[in-house]
């Protein structure tokens, strides 16, 4: 089953509720399952899973890496939330006060740190 297949059926029943209706959890997912027909090759999200309860962003990280595998949609996915760049991303980019301090495969960010803002922006 795809994810747009998914999608459409089991969210089916939320398509004609309001956010406003639904938990927060629900929004992000129902959010995610939307994106697909929004005409457009990227998909900025800022922040949108700050306010969830762990685990429940475990659901829409699946549900974003599904969309993006489906897509091939490039998401652009702002974080202050190292494990949610390391759930969803596959390149990172860490910023400070505006600036792109380093920009990479995610991992080769983690493992080496272009200097010391990296690293503390790392939790090294």
């Amino acid at each position: 089953m795809s994810f747009c297949d998914q999608g459409k059926s089991g969210f089916g029943a939320l398509a004609e509720r309001s956010p406003h209706e639904l938990a927060g959890g629900r929004q992000q997912r129902v959010a995610i399952v939307r994106a697909p027909a929004m005409e457009g090759h990227a998909l900025l999200m800022d922040d949108p899973f700050s306010a969830l309860d762990n685990p429940t962003p475990k659901l829409p990280h699946q549900d974003l890496l599904a969309l993006r595998r489906e897509t091939r949609m490039v998401v652009i996915y702002v974080t202050h939330s190292l494990d949610d760049a390391v759930a969803v991303g596959d390149r990172l980019a860490v910023m400070r006060e505006g600036r792109i301090e380093q920009i990479g495969d995610l991992e080769e960010v983690i493992r080496r740190p272009a200097n010391q803002s990296v690293a503390e922006a790392l939790g090294k």
